[in-house]
Formats: structure tokens, C-alpha cells, sequence
């Protein structure tokens, strides 16, 4: 049953040879082999073909991994390196969040800031997973607590706040997109922000996921944490197509963090890649 229910077309040729010659070693031992023996190479195969490397995987790494030079960026403090808001306050906040030259890593500090890289992204994909995330329900609350930010852009037009997307990341209510309009409200939140959605049946609190952008459209996967292994997901009917994507428009712009729940909060970005 194991044997038939690998499915090999993901796989580029050497990958599908290597696989084969673990499936013969198992069917030899069919024949010849003691139960542990034949348990012990179905468990190395299971393990092989999750290591193996598919077509979509192989694609991603011709494209390099920027998810440290991003946070580099933004943490230089360099304004040519950073998109600064209209609002000094929240960029003191913001920059004086912990993170690392040359880490995944960065901390909030309990002070609500948003902050943003100076790239334009349109295209792309990341990984990445947070912890102490907000426990509330953002839809019913006056702030979205722990978010990420995507397409976001500041200019004359946004006030003290900013334009674009954000996810944003609840322990008890999962992952919830919405429309960032700013200047619509008296204090940034989902008050007066556009829902569009969420995956409810995972928790955000320490969930490894991976974000992709294309062409406007998301799609989400969960990330399995001992195999990386990834499963597509979905979400109501309200916020995905047919096709697992979110029915929204995310526009070119910049990639950065958001946190108004004045609590700590760790944002691990793993990976992120630009796929123009």
C-alpha cells in the first residue's frame, strides 16, 4: 500500500530514479526480508521521498533566500534601507524592537509599532512562524495585535498609518487577512480595516507557514515542523476561490511587521524569496 501511494511526478528524473531504487529494495524484502526488516526500510522510504526534492522546490532555490537582509535592512536604521512612517513615534518604537545583525530573528518589545523594508516585492514567497502572538479575536477587537505586513507602502495619502495587507496572527483565532485603510479610523485596527478572511482551524501561536504571492493572489501552506513537508490550505467559502487562493488583490510593495497588542512578540522569518 506504502509502494502505491507514491506518487512521483512532482519529482525531477534523478529524484524519481532514487526513489524507485528504495521502492525495489523494499520489494525485495518482501520476499526474503523479517517484519522489522520490511517496517525498517518502509520508514526509510516514507523518510526519503518527504527529503526528496520536487519540480516546485527545485524552481524556488534558483531564487535566493533575502529573509536575513531584509530584517538586516530594516534594522539598520538607514532610511534608505527602511520605509519610514509618517509617525515618528511609531518608527522609535518600531527600531527599537531586538534584532540580530544576520539573524531569522526579531522581538517586539512591547511597544506597538509597524515597520516596513524599502523593496518593492510583488511577486514572492516566505516562511516563517511567530510565538506570544495576540490571544484575542482581532475581528472583534480595536487592534489587530501581532500581524505581518504585505504590499505595504506610506506616503502623503496614509496618515499615520499604512496601505496594503496584513495578516494577522491569534493563538485562539488563527490567521485573519485584511485591507489595511488607512486614515479610515482613529486608531490602527480592524475597526474600519476590509476582512477578508481566515483559516480559523489553526492556532497562530508557533505554527510554521508558508506565504506565497502571485500575481496578486495568496495561497497558504502549514509546514510540517519534523518532515517540512507542505500541506496547501483552506479556508470559508467567503474568502477562497476554487483553487485555495484568497480573493483579494495584494499590490507591489513593501514586506514588514506589525505589533499593537503591547506585549512582546517574536517573529521568525525562515525564508523569503523573490520570484520575479
Amino acid at each position: 500500500q506504502t509502494i502505491n501511494n507514491i506518487d512521483l511526478t512532482p519529482y525531477e528524473e534523478n529524484e524519481q530514479n532514487a526513489i524507485n531504487a528504495k521502492i525495489e529494495e523494499l520489494r525485495a524484502l518482501f520476499n526474503e526480508g523479517t517484519y522489522a526488516q520490511i517496517m525498517s526500510k518502509i520508514q526509510e522510504l516514507k523518510e526519503f521521498v518527504a527529503t526528496s526534492k520536487t519540480h516546485e522546490q527545485l524552481e524556488l532555490e534558483k531564487h535566493p533566500d533575502i529573509s536575513t537582509q531584509i530584517l538586516d535592512n530594516i534594522y539598520s536604521k538607514d532610511s534608505s534601507k527602511y520605509t519610514p512612517s509618517n509617525w515618528s513615534l511609531v518608527d522609535e518604537h518600531a527600531l527599537a524592537w531586538n534584532h540580530a545583525a544576520g539573524s531569522h530573528v526579531v522581538t517586539t518589545t512591547g511597544l506597538d509599532g509597524y515597520c516596513m523594508d524599502a523593496a518593492t516585492h510583488t511577486n514572492y514567497t516566505f516562511v516563517f512562524k511567530a510565538t506570544n502572538v495576540f490571544n484575542g479575536n482581532p475581528y472583534n477587537a480595536a487592534w489587530p495585535g501581532s500581524a505581518i505586513i504585505l504590499g505595504g507602502r506610506v506616503d502623503s495619502s496614509t496618515g499615520n498609518y499604512f496601505k496594503g495587507i496584513y495578516l494577522s496572527l491569534s493563538s485562539s483565532w488563527g490567521f485573519q487577512l485584511y485591507d489595511a485603510m488607512a486614515g479610515s479610523n482613529k486608531d490602527l485596527g480592524c475597526y474600519g480595516d476590509q476582512f477578508r478572511g481566515g483559516v480559523g482551524s489553526l492556532s497562530a501561536e508557533g505554527t510554521t507557514m508558508r506565504i506565497t504571492v502571485k500575481n496578486g493572489a495568496i495561497t497558504m501552506f502549514y509546514v510540517d515542523p519534523n518532515t517540512g513537508a507542505e500541506t496547501r490550505l483552506t479556508g470559508d467559502s467567503q474568502s477562497f476561490s476554487q483553487t485555495n487562493e484568497w480573493k483579494i488583490n495584494v499590490p507591489s510593495g513593501h514586506f514588514g511587521f506589525l505589533d499593537w497588542d503591547q506585549k512582546s512578540t517574536t517573529f521568525e522569518i525562515l525564508e523569503f524569496r523573490d520570484l520575479d
